[in-house]
């Protein structure tokens, strides 16, 4: 049951670390087509 927990946990982390990172992308890909605007 432990283990089985612990499994859970772990995906739950690694889905929010995965869709974290995307979000990270998306702003990072906005700045840059921000600054690339800027003269």
């Amino acid at each position: 049951m432990i283990a089985y927990l612990h499994h859970k946990w772990l995906l739950l982390r690694l889905y929010r670390t995965k869709s974290s990172f995307m979000y990270d992308y998306r702003i990072l890909q906005n700045v840059s087509h921000i600054m690339r605007k800027a003269p």
